[in-house]
């Protein structure tokens, strides 16, 4: 409990002294500018070299309803038939007139220099406009007009244009038919000189490129990873939360979307914003759930979750409709909350000392930061490029310093784990050497006592004795046999087997094998039959090894088949020898056989091989 007060404080006072520095920095920024009283702003005195940009707030004139041109303002005017009504930039014309509707914004500029080239960049002017200065038409976004040609954008543009000395006008045409909750200029619109405004512009761009591309590349690495670990789901959700992330960022600030696939309608713009916002929250929520369950209140997920589902079920089917009410502010809030929470999750799983909570702490913060200047430009036309892209570099930065963190403690958990099956597997070894002598002193005693009865002359036993002593003798001999498979197999892990390769004759080994293994088919229906032709060339190999191989293959054909035959042939192929062993018994899966020649496999369920207590396949591999 003292540790979730803990992180709770910690959380707060991290958040107050993030957003304090934040407002202080933008507040010591901002810098004293003239406002426009009146419809008209006095520039004379401005040195836009040395003072640079300035936002054109203030009080214009507004003509509600009507889209004028400079000729209709002069005409009208002369004529005493128009009279404006002043209205705050920026801000909303929603309490001059409807919010739907038309209107012409018009201010008149002073400027003292001679006659040179300025620049003017808009922001958000909901939602089409078009922009006349002294006359003459020098940008637009969309096509303010009455219905049926009007036409959405609200896309940011910077218009060149030249200014003279003395008065100068500056019109602006605003059109909306879809956006109830705002209209008019919601984002202050910025004046300077032709340069300024170029590097004001890609400035901004540049800002949102950065954002976006940062965040996009970040949610494919972690598909990626979670594509090759499909155990951990919460890669999966954090990578989709960054792509969502990045397409929010594509249609906010300067809608870079637009510039990579074109004018976009409004209500699809619009969504996707709306849409976009709460996946992210939502995305925060599920992965907490996924990657820090035990530090989550399943309550506060669940309803989290619930919550998110549910607005993004009505953006999709109603967000403009739900605009005009508190329902932005829902949305925000709860992006807001559901980062707040993941914040206090990571330091709360930091003071638990989970690996990489700490980087993840960082990286929420870095995301509030951004979440803020969101907002400060969502309410209050605060530009996002005011602070530099810094957010998403931080974050960027946590994440790779928590993958390295990750695979560095996966690498260390590997090599523990490899010393320890190592040394598991020597002991092993060492074990089935140590019973293998152990077994061979008692086996060799069986061996020669059953041998002395057989060849006793004084007491010979009887033929149903013989027929038993000499059963005793095969089956003692070859359990002693596999006491040296197994002893062979031990070399063979430790490259220690010695080969004495020497020309043999390979019918003959063959011919040995299949007589003694024809005896332990006595009263079976299989029949052995050595084919390895007598004219066979010699192979120069260990004849102890090859009669080896031959009886490994000969046993386990024999043991998995009922009837039938088990054949031993023998070619030449290119100077080597290749030796068959054939049976009729039900044969292997074609998915086993991959499998048959790995130390001490069983193939589950597979009717044709079965290796029990050492390998025999792997012998007959090497050998």
């Amino acid at each position: 409990m003292r540790k979730k007060a803990a992180a709770a404080l910690i959380m707060l006072s991290l958040l107050i002294a993030t957003y304090g520095i934040l407002l202080s920095y933008f507040s010591w920024i901002k810098k004293p500018m003239p406002l426009a009283v009146e419809g008209t702003m006095d520039l004379s005195a401005w040195r836009f070299n040395e003072d640079g940009v300035i936002q054109l707030d203030g009080e214009w004139e507004l003509y509600p309803y009507m889209l004028l041109s400079h000729r209709d303002l002069v005409s009208a005017t002369a004529k005493g038939e128009l009279t404006p009504v002043p209205v705050q930039v920026p801000g909303s014309w929603s309490k001059r007139m409807d919010t739907i509707g038309i209107a012409t914004y018009r201010l008149r500029v002073r400027t003292g220099d001679a006659e040179a080239v300025y620049g003017l960049k808009t922001a958000s002017i909901l939602v089409s406009n078009r922009l006349i200065v002294n006359g003459k038409v020098v940008g637009s976004s969309g096509n303010p007009s009455e219905k049926p040609d009007y036409k959405a954008y609200n896309k940011p543009y910077v218009s060149y244009f030249t200014l003279q000395p003395g008065w100068n006008e500056i019109l602006l045409q605003v059109a909306n038919y879809e956006f109830h909750a705002n209209s008019g200029i919601i984002e202050p619109l910025l004046l300077g000189k032709s340069d300024q405004m170029t590097e004001l512009r890609d400035q901004a761009t540049a800002h949102d490129w950065i954002a976006l591309t940062a965040f996009l590349i970040m949610g494919l690495y972690f598909l990626g990873l979670y594509s090759q670990r499909r155990d951990d789901l919460s890669l999966a959700v954090f990578g989709i939360n960054c792509i969502c992330i990045a397409l929010f960022t594509s249609v906010s600030g300067e809608r870079v979307l637009f510039n990579v696939v074109g004018p976009l309608p409004f209500w699809l713009y619009y969504r996707i914003q709306m849409v976009s916002v709460v996946l992210i929250g939502l995305d925060f929520f599920l992965y907490v759930h996924t990657a820090f369950r035990y530090y989550c209140f399943k309550w506060l997920v669940r309803f989290g979750l619930i919550g998110g589902v549910a607005f993004a079920l009505l953006n999709i089917g109603f967000a403009i409709q739900l605009s005009a009410g508190p329902f932005r502010q829902m949305n925000s809030l709860y992006v807001t909350f559901s980062l707040l929470y993941a914040t206090y999750v990571f330091i709360l799983a930091a003071l638990h000392k989970v690996a990489g909570s700490r980087y993840l702490a960082v990286a929420a913060m870095a995301l509030n930061v951004l979440a803020l200047s969101q907002n400060l430009n969502f309410y209050f036309g605060v530009p996002i490029y005011l602070l530099p892209p810094i957010e998403p570099f931080l974050v960027l930065l946590m994440l790779a310093l928590l993958m390295s963190l990750r695979f560095s403690n996966a690498f260390r958990k590997i090599e523990e784990l490899s010393r320890q099956l190592l040394q598991v597997d020597k002991l092993k070894d060492e074990f089935l050497a140590r019973t293998s002598h152990e077994f061979k002193t008692p086996l060799h005693g069986v061996i020669n006592i059953s041998r002395s009865m057989l060849d006793d002359a004084v007491h010979p036993p009887t033929d149903g004795q013989r027929e038993k002593l000499q059963l005793i003798t095969d089956i003692t001999r070859r359990l002693s046999q596999l006491v040296y498979d197994i002893l062979d197999l031990s070399k063979l892990k430790q490259g220690e087997l010695r080969l004495a390769p020497a020309p043999i004759d390979v019918r003959s080994v063959a011919e040995i094998q299949v007589r003694f293994y024809s005896y332990l088919c006595t009263g079976r229906d299989i029949q052995l039959v050595n084919q390895v032709p007598a004219h066979l060339p010699s192979a120069l190999a260990d004849e102890s090894r090859l009669s080896q191989v031959i009886g490994n293959l000969l046993d386990n054909a024999i043991k998995h088949t009922e009837k039938g035959s088990v054949v031993v042939t023998g070619t030449e192929r290119g100077g080597l020898l290749e030796i068959t062993v054939k049976d009729t018994g039900k044969g292997i899966e074609p998915h086993d056989i991959p499998f048959i020649f790995e130390p001490f496999k069983s193939i589950e369920g597979a009717p044709r091989l079965r290796i029990g207590a050492f390998d025999r396949q792997t012998a007959c591999r090497t050998a």
